[in-house]
C-alpha cells in the first residue's frame, strides 16, 4: 500500500481525518496491527482476536460528517493476515449549507492469502447533504474479501428520505493487478432519485453492496446460486448476484425494510462461512 500520514488539519469549521492500518502475519501465526495512525473524526479501538482473526472497532467520534469534511482511509493487508473491521453505529452525513460537500477517498490493498472482512455500517444523508466518496481495492492472488457497503434514503424516522442535494461514489477493484469492476453512482435532486423510488414502489429503498471474493481454489459459484432466494418475497427484498471474475462477485440488496437488508447479509454471511472462513462481528 502506497500511502503517506497526511497532516492533522482543521480547516475553519471542516476537519480533514485520516486513518491508516496495517496488518501482518507473524512467525507466531498470529495476525497482528503493526501499523496505526489516526486522527480527525477517526478512532480506533483496541483489537481482539477471534479464532484466526484479528478484530478491531473504527468509530466515529462525531458519529458523522459536516460540510467540508474530508478522510482519507488506508488499509493495507500483508500476506496471510486476517482482520474484520466493522463500526458499531451509522455514519450521519449531516445538514450542510449551500454549495458545502464532505468528501473521502478510501484505498485498499489485500495481499497473497489474506482476509478482510469489513462492515462500515450504513451511511445516512440528511436533508440538504452532499457527499462523494472513492473506493480502490488491490486484490492479490488467493486472498479473500467480504465488504459490505449499505446506504440509508435518509433520516426515514423524520420524514427526510431522499432529502439530501447528492451522493456520489466511485469504485475501482484490481484483481492480480488486473481492473475488474470500475463503477460509479450518482444520485441528485435531478437524475436517480426517481429511478432508485420507482422500482420499490412509493417508498424509498435502503440498498446494500456485499463484494465477495475467495482465492482460486475456492468456488462460490454453485453456493452464491443455491442459497434459497426462491422463498424471497420480491415486493419486500430484491436480490441480484453478479460473477464478476473467477473468484470476485457482488450481490446487491433493496429493500424498504433495514431488517430485511441486514437479515439478508447475515445470511450470505452464514452461507460463506465454511467457504471463506469469515469471523462476522455481532453487532
Amino acid at each position: 500500500m502506497i500511502a503517506r500520514k497526511p497532516e492533522n488539519k482543521t480547516c475553519g469549521r471542516s476537519i480533514e481525518s485520516a486513518l491508516m492500518l496495517r496488518f501482518r502475519y507473524d512467525n507466531l501465526y498470529q495476525t497482528r496491527l503493526v501499523e496505526k495512525f489516526h486522527h480527525g473524526l477517526f478512532h480506533v479501538g483496541k483489537t481482539y482476536k477471534v479464532k484466526d482473526s484479528l478484530f478491531l472497532q473504527v468509530i466515529n467520534p462525531t458519529a458523522g460528517l459536516f460540510g467540508g469534511d474530508q478522510f482519507h482511509c488506508s488499509i493495507h493487508l500483508e500476506p496471510s493476515s486476517k482482520a474484520t473491521l466493522y463500526s458499531p453505529s451509522a455514519t450521519q452525513i449531516f445538514t450542510m449549507a449551500s454549495g458545502e460537500k464532505a468528501t473521502g477517498y478510501q484505498e485498499i490493498q489485500v495481499d497473497e492469502e489474506a482476509l478482510l472482512e469489513w462492515y462500515p455500517n450504513s451511511l445516512v444523508p440528511h436533508l440538504n447533504a452532499s457527499f462523494s466518496v472513492g473506493t480502490v481495492i488491490r486484490l492479490a492472488k488467493n486472498s479473500s474479501l467480504f465488504y459490505v457497503d449499505l446506504l440509508s434514503p435518509g433520516r426515514v424516522a423524520y420524514g427526510e428520505s431522499l432529502s439530501f442535494l447528492s451522493l456520489s461514489s466511485q469504485l475501482s477493484i484490481y484483481q492480480n493487478e488486473n481492473l475488474i469492476v470500475r463503477e460509479k453512482l450518482l444520485i441528485d435532486s435531478e437524475t436517480d432519485k426517481l429511478r432508485w423510488t420507482s422500482f420499490s414502489g412509493e417508498s424509498a429503498p435502503y440498498y446494500a453492496t456485499i463484494w465477495m471474493a475467495g482465492n482460486e481454489k475456492q468456488s462460490l459459484n454453485e453456493v452464491l446460486n443455491n442459497t434459497g432466494h426462491q422463498e424471497i418475497d420480491k415486493a419486500e427484498l430484491q436480490v441480484g448476484v453478479t460473477q464478476l471474475s473467477e473468484s470476485l462477485w457482488v450481490k446487491r440488496v433493496a429493500s424498504r425494510s433495514l431488517y430485511k437488508i441486514n437479515n439478508e447479509i447475515r445470511n450470505t454471511q452464514k452461507t460463506l462461512k465454511p467457504i471463506l472462513k469469515l469471523n462476522p462481528p455481532r453487532i
